[in-house]
Protein backbone atom coordinates (compact mmCIF):
# COMPACT_ATOMS: atom_id res chain seq x y z
CA UNK A 1 0.00 0.00 0.00
CA UNK A 2 2.86 2.36 0.80
CA UNK A 3 4.53 1.66 -2.54
CA UNK A 4 1.25 2.21 -4.42
CA UNK A 5 0.81 5.63 -2.82
CA UNK A 6 4.47 6.47 -3.41
CA UNK A 7 4.19 5.52 -7.10
CA UNK A 8 1.13 7.75 -7.43
CA UNK A 9 2.92 10.70 -5.82
CA UNK A 10 6.03 10.14 -7.94
CA UNK A 11 4.17 10.82 -11.17
CA UNK A 12 5.48 13.49 -13.55
CA UNK A 13 5.94 16.89 -11.83
CA UNK A 14 4.31 18.77 -14.73
CA UNK A 15 1.24 16.51 -14.48
CA UNK A 16 0.93 17.32 -10.77
CA UNK A 17 1.21 21.07 -11.51
CA UNK A 18 -1.43 20.79 -14.24
CA UNK A 19 -3.75 18.90 -11.91
CA UNK A 20 -3.22 21.50 -9.15
CA UNK A 21 -4.15 24.33 -11.56
CA UNK A 22 -7.36 22.56 -12.57
CA UNK A 23 -8.32 21.93 -8.94
CA UNK A 24 -7.57 25.53 -7.97
CA UNK A 25 -9.89 26.78 -10.74
CA UNK A 26 -12.68 24.39 -9.77
CA UNK A 27 -12.40 25.26 -6.07
CA UNK A 28 -12.57 29.00 -6.83
CA UNK A 29 -15.51 28.56 -9.22
CA UNK A 30 -17.60 26.68 -6.65
CA UNK A 31 -16.65 28.91 -3.73
CA UNK A 32 -17.39 32.12 -5.64
CA UNK A 33 -20.85 30.81 -6.44
CA UNK A 34 -21.74 30.56 -2.71
CA UNK A 35 -23.97 27.55 -3.31
CA UNK A 36 -26.54 26.81 -0.57
CA UNK A 37 -28.37 23.45 -0.26
CA UNK A 38 -32.02 23.82 -1.31
CA UNK A 39 -31.35 27.09 -3.10
CA UNK A 40 -32.43 25.88 -6.54
CA UNK A 41 -35.85 24.82 -5.28
CA UNK A 42 -36.35 28.17 -3.54
CA UNK A 43 -35.30 30.06 -6.67
CA UNK A 44 -37.84 28.14 -8.75
CA UNK A 45 -40.56 29.23 -6.31
CA UNK A 46 -39.40 32.84 -6.52
CA UNK A 47 -39.40 32.58 -10.32
CA UNK A 48 -43.00 31.35 -10.33
CA UNK A 49 -43.96 34.23 -8.01
CA UNK A 50 -42.17 36.83 -10.14
CA UNK A 51 -43.85 35.54 -13.32
CA UNK A 52 -47.28 35.86 -11.65
CA UNK A 53 -46.70 39.10 -9.73
CA UNK A 54 -49.79 40.97 -11.04
CA UNK A 55 -52.04 38.00 -10.43
CA UNK A 56 -50.65 37.59 -6.90
CA UNK A 57 -51.22 41.24 -5.98
CA UNK A 58 -54.70 41.25 -7.54
CA UNK A 59 -55.79 38.23 -5.49
CA UNK A 60 -54.33 39.56 -2.24
CA UNK A 61 -56.12 42.93 -2.77
CA UNK A 62 -59.35 41.14 -3.61
CA UNK A 63 -59.11 39.06 -0.48
CA UNK A 64 -58.46 42.14 1.66
CA UNK A 65 -61.48 43.92 0.15
CA UNK A 66 -63.78 41.00 0.88
CA UNK A 67 -62.40 40.38 4.36
CA UNK A 68 -61.95 43.82 5.81
CA UNK A 69 -61.71 46.90 3.60
CA UNK A 70 -63.94 48.18 0.80
CA UNK A 71 -65.68 51.42 -0.12
CA UNK A 72 -69.19 50.21 0.70
CA UNK A 73 -68.05 49.01 4.12
CA UNK A 74 -69.71 45.66 3.40
CA UNK A 75 -67.09 43.06 4.26
CA UNK A 76 -66.75 39.77 6.11
CA UNK A 77 -65.30 41.46 9.18
CA UNK A 78 -68.19 43.92 9.56
CA UNK A 79 -70.82 41.27 8.88
CA UNK A 80 -69.15 38.91 11.37
CA UNK A 81 -68.98 41.70 14.00
CA UNK A 82 -72.72 42.37 13.52
CA UNK A 83 -73.50 38.66 13.86
CA UNK A 84 -71.37 38.41 16.98
CA UNK A 85 -73.18 41.39 18.55
CA UNK A 86 -76.62 39.95 17.74
CA UNK A 87 -75.79 36.52 19.18
CA UNK A 88 -74.15 38.06 22.25
CA UNK A 89 -77.29 40.09 22.94
CA UNK A 90 -79.50 37.01 22.43
CA UNK A 91 -77.25 35.02 24.78
CA UNK A 92 -78.13 37.44 27.59
CA UNK A 93 -81.68 36.06 27.33
CA UNK A 94 -80.72 32.42 26.52
CA UNK A 95 -77.43 31.21 28.03
CA UNK A 96 -77.31 28.20 25.65
CA UNK A 97 -76.12 30.68 22.99
CA UNK A 98 -73.05 31.67 25.02
CA UNK A 99 -70.85 29.01 23.36
CA UNK A 100 -71.95 30.15 19.89
CA UNK A 101 -71.18 33.74 20.89
CA UNK A 102 -67.68 32.73 22.06
CA UNK A 103 -66.98 30.84 18.82
CA UNK A 104 -68.00 33.87 16.73
CA UNK A 105 -65.58 35.94 18.80
CA UNK A 106 -62.78 33.41 18.13
CA UNK A 107 -63.57 33.46 14.41
CA UNK A 108 -63.36 37.26 14.39
CA UNK A 109 -59.93 37.15 16.03
CA UNK A 110 -58.74 34.52 13.49
CA UNK A 111 -60.10 36.70 10.69
CA UNK A 112 -58.09 39.64 12.03
CA UNK A 113 -54.93 37.46 11.95
CA UNK A 114 -55.58 36.38 8.35
CA UNK A 115 -56.28 39.96 7.32
CA UNK A 116 -53.01 41.12 8.92
CA UNK A 117 -51.00 38.52 6.97
CA UNK A 118 -52.60 39.46 3.63
CA UNK A 119 -52.20 43.21 4.32
CA UNK A 120 -48.50 42.72 5.24
CA UNK A 121 -47.89 40.84 1.98
CA UNK A 122 -49.36 43.75 0.04
CA UNK A 123 -47.48 46.40 1.98
CA UNK A 124 -44.13 44.62 1.60
CA UNK A 125 -44.70 43.28 -1.92
CA UNK A 126 -41.82 45.30 -3.31
CA UNK A 127 -39.46 43.24 -1.11
CA UNK A 128 -40.81 39.75 -1.88
CA UNK A 129 -40.46 40.02 -5.63
CA UNK A 130 -36.92 39.37 -6.87
CA UNK A 131 -36.42 40.55 -10.44
CA UNK A 132 -37.00 37.67 -12.85
CA UNK A 133 -33.76 38.35 -14.74
CA UNK A 134 -31.76 38.10 -11.49
CA UNK A 135 -33.42 34.77 -10.61
CA UNK A 136 -32.70 33.31 -14.05
CA UNK A 137 -29.05 34.36 -13.85
CA UNK A 138 -28.66 32.67 -10.48
CA UNK A 139 -30.35 29.49 -11.74
CA UNK A 140 -28.01 29.47 -14.74
CA UNK A 141 -25.03 29.52 -12.35
CA UNK A 142 -26.42 26.54 -10.46
CA UNK A 143 -27.25 24.60 -13.65
CA UNK A 144 -23.72 25.18 -14.99
CA UNK A 145 -22.12 23.90 -11.77
CA UNK A 146 -24.46 20.89 -11.71
CA UNK A 147 -23.38 19.89 -15.22
CA UNK A 148 -19.74 19.89 -14.08
CA UNK A 149 -19.74 18.81 -10.45
CA UNK A 150 -22.92 16.93 -9.46
CA UNK A 151 -26.68 16.60 -9.73
CA UNK A 152 -27.53 18.67 -6.65
CA UNK A 153 -26.20 21.44 -4.43
CA UNK A 154 -25.12 18.80 -1.91
CA UNK A 155 -23.11 16.91 -4.54
CA UNK A 156 -21.46 20.12 -5.73
CA UNK A 157 -20.37 20.94 -2.16
CA UNK A 158 -19.18 17.35 -1.69
CA UNK A 159 -17.06 17.70 -4.84
CA UNK A 160 -15.64 20.94 -3.43
CA UNK A 161 -14.59 19.15 -0.25
CA UNK A 162 -12.85 16.36 -2.22
CA UNK A 163 -11.17 18.88 -4.53
CA UNK A 164 -9.79 20.83 -1.55
CA UNK A 165 -8.40 17.62 -0.03
CA UNK A 166 -6.79 16.63 -3.35
CA UNK A 167 -5.36 20.14 -3.81
CA UNK A 168 -3.86 20.08 -0.32
CA UNK A 169 -2.35 16.63 -1.03
CA UNK A 170 -0.72 17.99 -4.20
CA UNK A 171 0.58 21.03 -2.34
CA UNK A 172 2.18 18.79 0.31
CA UNK A 173 3.23 16.00 -2.08
CA UNK A 174 6.97 16.49 -1.57
CA UNK A 175 6.66 16.24 2.21
CA UNK A 176 4.38 13.20 1.86
CA UNK A 177 6.79 11.56 -0.58
CA UNK A 178 9.66 11.91 1.88
CA UNK A 179 7.48 10.52 4.67
CA UNK A 180 6.41 7.55 2.52
CA UNK A 181 9.99 6.74 1.53
CA UNK A 182 10.96 6.59 5.20
CA UNK A 183 7.89 4.43 5.88
CA UNK A 184 8.75 2.09 3.00
CA UNK A 185 12.32 1.62 4.26
CA UNK A 186 11.04 0.91 7.77
CA UNK A 187 8.42 -1.58 6.51
CA UNK A 188 10.93 -3.24 4.19
CA UNK A 189 13.36 -3.73 7.08
CA UNK A 190 10.55 -5.16 9.20
CA UNK A 191 9.46 -7.50 6.39
CA UNK A 192 13.04 -8.72 5.96
CA UNK A 193 13.33 -9.32 9.69
CA UNK A 194 10.13 -11.37 9.72
CA UNK A 195 11.21 -13.23 6.59
CA UNK A 196 14.51 -14.12 8.25
CA UNK A 197 12.61 -15.43 11.28
CA UNK A 198 10.48 -17.52 8.92
CA UNK A 199 13.60 -18.78 7.15
CA UNK A 200 15.26 -19.82 10.41
CA UNK A 201 12.09 -21.60 11.53
CA UNK A 202 11.77 -23.36 8.14
CA UNK A 203 15.36 -24.62 8.27
CA UNK A 204 14.70 -26.18 11.66
CA UNK A 205 11.31 -27.59 10.66
CA UNK A 206 12.69 -28.96 7.38
CA UNK A 207 15.01 -31.38 9.19
CA UNK A 208 12.16 -32.61 11.39
CA UNK A 209 9.82 -33.01 8.42
CA UNK A 210 12.47 -34.87 6.40
CA UNK A 211 12.95 -37.42 9.17
CA UNK A 212 9.22 -37.93 9.73
CA UNK A 213 8.45 -38.30 6.01
CA UNK A 214 11.24 -40.88 5.57
CA UNK A 215 9.89 -42.82 8.58
CA UNK A 216 6.41 -42.79 7.03
CA UNK A 217 7.73 -43.89 3.62
CA UNK A 218 9.64 -46.75 5.24
CA UNK A 219 6.38 -47.98 6.74
CA UNK A 220 4.78 -47.72 3.30
CA UNK A 221 7.29 -50.19 1.75
CA UNK A 222 9.61 -47.49 0.43
CA UNK A 223 12.59 -48.46 2.61
CA UNK A 224 15.23 -46.95 0.31
CA UNK A 225 13.45 -43.61 -0.21
CA UNK A 226 15.28 -40.39 0.55
CA UNK A 227 13.20 -37.26 1.13
CA UNK A 228 14.67 -33.77 1.28
CA UNK A 229 13.31 -30.25 1.79
CA UNK A 230 15.23 -27.79 -0.35
CA UNK A 231 15.08 -24.14 0.75
CA UNK A 232 16.47 -21.57 -1.67
CA UNK A 233 16.36 -17.79 -1.61
CA UNK A 234 13.86 -15.85 -3.70
CA UNK A 235 12.70 -12.22 -3.90
CA UNK A 236 10.77 -11.07 -0.83
CA UNK A 237 7.04 -11.82 -1.13
CA UNK A 238 4.03 -12.39 1.11
CA UNK A 239 5.39 -15.84 2.11
CA UNK A 240 8.89 -14.62 2.97
CA UNK A 241 12.22 -14.92 1.16
CA UNK A 242 12.23 -18.69 0.61
CA UNK A 243 11.38 -20.98 -2.25
CA UNK A 244 10.58 -24.38 -0.73
CA UNK A 245 10.63 -27.56 -2.80
CA UNK A 246 10.19 -31.19 -1.77
CA UNK A 247 12.69 -33.60 -3.37
CA UNK A 248 12.59 -37.41 -3.46
CA UNK A 249 14.77 -40.32 -4.42
CA UNK A 250 12.43 -43.32 -4.43
CA UNK A 251 15.09 -45.99 -4.99
CA UNK A 252 18.68 -46.50 -3.97
CA UNK A 253 21.14 -44.88 -6.36
CA UNK A 254 18.57 -42.51 -7.89
CA UNK A 255 19.22 -38.76 -7.68
CA UNK A 256 16.88 -36.50 -5.74
CA UNK A 257 14.11 -35.14 -7.98
CA UNK A 258 11.28 -32.64 -7.37
CA UNK A 259 7.99 -34.36 -6.50
CA UNK A 260 6.53 -32.91 -9.71
CA UNK A 261 8.97 -35.14 -11.64
CA UNK A 262 7.87 -38.36 -9.93
CA UNK A 263 6.29 -40.52 -12.63
CA UNK A 264 5.14 -43.59 -10.73
CA UNK A 265 1.52 -43.23 -9.59
CA UNK A 266 2.05 -45.70 -6.76
CA UNK A 267 5.05 -43.79 -5.42
CA UNK A 268 3.28 -40.46 -5.72
CA UNK A 269 0.23 -41.80 -3.88
CA UNK A 270 2.32 -43.01 -0.95
CA UNK A 271 4.38 -39.81 -0.83
CA UNK A 272 1.23 -37.68 -0.71
CA UNK A 273 -0.16 -39.93 2.03
CA UNK A 274 3.05 -39.58 4.04
CA UNK A 275 2.99 -35.79 3.61
CA UNK A 276 -0.64 -35.57 4.76
CA UNK A 277 0.12 -37.83 7.72
CA UNK A 278 3.06 -35.67 8.87
CA UNK A 279 1.51 -32.27 8.08
CA UNK A 280 -2.11 -33.02 9.07
CA UNK A 281 -1.81 -31.25 12.42
CA UNK A 282 -1.01 -27.97 10.65
CA UNK A 283 -3.64 -28.40 7.95
CA UNK A 284 -6.65 -26.14 8.53
CA UNK A 285 -8.86 -28.39 6.39
CA UNK A 286 -11.15 -30.58 8.48
CA UNK A 287 -11.83 -33.03 5.65
CA UNK A 288 -9.21 -34.76 3.48
CA UNK A 289 -10.22 -36.44 0.23
CA UNK A 290 -8.00 -39.18 -1.25
CA UNK A 291 -9.13 -39.97 -4.77
CA UNK A 292 -7.58 -43.18 -6.18
CA UNK A 293 -4.90 -43.20 -3.44
CA UNK A 294 -4.36 -46.88 -4.27
CA UNK A 295 -3.18 -46.21 -7.84
CA UNK A 296 -0.15 -48.40 -8.64
CA UNK A 297 -0.04 -50.27 -5.34
CA UNK A 298 -1.29 -53.62 -4.12
CA UNK A 299 -0.81 -56.34 -1.52
CA UNK A 300 1.24 -55.45 1.54
CA UNK A 301 1.70 -51.80 0.50
CA UNK A 302 -2.07 -51.41 0.16
CA UNK A 303 -2.58 -52.61 3.71
CA UNK A 304 -0.07 -50.10 5.01
CA UNK A 305 -1.71 -47.30 3.02
CA UNK A 306 -5.02 -48.25 4.62
CA UNK A 307 -3.44 -48.14 8.07
CA UNK A 308 -2.08 -44.63 7.41
CA UNK A 309 -5.50 -43.48 6.29
CA UNK A 310 -6.95 -44.79 9.55
CA UNK A 311 -4.30 -42.91 11.54
CA UNK A 312 -5.11 -39.66 9.73
CA UNK A 313 -8.83 -40.21 10.35
CA UNK A 314 -8.21 -39.99 14.10
CA UNK A 315 -7.74 -36.21 13.62
CA UNK A 316 -9.49 -35.41 10.31
CA UNK A 317 -12.50 -36.63 8.41
CA UNK A 318 -11.16 -38.81 5.59
CA UNK A 319 -13.04 -39.57 2.37
CA UNK A 320 -11.32 -42.21 0.25
CA UNK A 321 -12.20 -43.45 -3.25
CA UNK A 322 -10.65 -46.92 -3.64
CA UNK A 323 -10.85 -50.18 -5.58
CA UNK A 324 -8.63 -52.18 -3.21
CA UNK A 325 -10.34 -54.48 -0.68
CA UNK A 326 -7.47 -54.01 1.81
CA UNK A 327 -8.34 -50.30 2.05
CA UNK A 328 -12.14 -50.57 1.68
CA UNK A 329 -12.33 -53.06 4.54
CA UNK A 330 -10.93 -50.43 6.95
CA UNK A 331 -13.76 -47.95 6.43
CA UNK A 332 -15.98 -46.80 9.30
CA UNK A 333 -18.72 -46.12 6.77
CA UNK A 334 -18.86 -47.63 3.30
CA UNK A 335 -20.64 -46.12 0.30
CA UNK A 336 -21.10 -47.68 -3.11
CA UNK A 337 -20.98 -45.35 -6.11
CA UNK A 338 -22.48 -46.60 -9.35
CA UNK A 339 -23.61 -45.16 -12.67
CA UNK A 340 -26.62 -46.09 -14.80
CA UNK A 341 -28.63 -44.69 -17.69
CA UNK A 342 -32.18 -43.46 -17.11
CA UNK A 343 -34.10 -41.95 -20.02
CA UNK A 344 -30.88 -41.54 -22.02
CA UNK A 345 -29.21 -39.67 -19.15
CA UNK A 346 -26.31 -40.88 -17.03
CA UNK A 347 -27.22 -40.94 -13.35
CA UNK A 348 -24.75 -41.37 -10.49
CA UNK A 349 -26.06 -43.18 -7.43
CA UNK A 350 -24.49 -43.13 -3.96
CA UNK A 351 -25.70 -45.81 -1.58
CA UNK A 352 -24.80 -46.26 2.10
CA UNK A 353 -24.03 -49.94 2.81
CA UNK A 354 -24.84 -51.96 5.90
CA UNK A 355 -22.51 -54.75 7.10
CA UNK A 356 -23.81 -57.44 4.77
CA UNK A 357 -23.84 -55.15 1.73
CA UNK A 358 -20.28 -54.07 2.58
CA UNK A 359 -19.19 -57.73 2.78
CA UNK A 360 -20.69 -58.33 -0.68
CA UNK A 361 -18.90 -55.33 -2.18
CA UNK A 362 -15.51 -56.28 -0.74
CA UNK A 363 -16.03 -59.83 -2.01
CA UNK A 364 -16.60 -58.33 -5.47
CA UNK A 365 -13.35 -56.34 -5.15
CA UNK A 366 -11.53 -59.57 -4.22
CA UNK A 367 -12.99 -61.91 -6.83
CA UNK A 368 -14.37 -59.73 -9.59
CA UNK A 369 -17.88 -60.42 -10.86
CA UNK A 370 -18.23 -63.86 -9.25
CA UNK A 371 -19.00 -63.72 -5.53
CA UNK A 372 -18.33 -67.12 -3.96
CA UNK A 373 -18.40 -68.47 -0.45
CA UNK A 374 -14.62 -68.26 -0.46
CA UNK A 375 -14.50 -64.58 -1.44
CA UNK A 376 -17.29 -63.82 1.06
CA UNK A 377 -15.30 -65.55 3.80
CA UNK A 378 -12.17 -63.61 2.79
CA UNK A 379 -14.13 -60.35 2.86
CA UNK A 380 -15.53 -61.10 6.32
CA UNK A 381 -12.04 -61.96 7.59
CA UNK A 382 -10.65 -58.67 6.24
CA UNK A 383 -13.46 -56.64 7.83
CA UNK A 384 -13.00 -58.33 11.23
CA UNK A 385 -9.23 -57.83 11.04
CA UNK A 386 -9.77 -54.17 10.21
Amino acid sequence: ETEKELDAISDDESERARRADILAFEIAEIKNANIVPGEEEELKKQRDLAKNKENFLKNCSGALDVLYENQENICVYNLLSDAERFVETAAELDDTLEEASEKLSEIRFLLEDVTSVVREKLETSSGIFTPLEEIEERLDVIYRLKRKYGDSEEEILSYLERAEEAFLALQTADERKEELEKQRRRLFDEANRLAQENHDARVISAKEVEKKIIDELNELNMENAVFSVEISECPLNKNGMDRVEFLLSANKGEPLKPLSKIVSGGELSRIMLALKKVLASGDVAETLIFDEIDTGISGRAAGKVGTKLCEISEHKQVLCVTHLPQIAALSDQHYKISKSEINDKTVTKIEALDYEMKRQEIALLIGGENVTDITLAQAESMIKKA
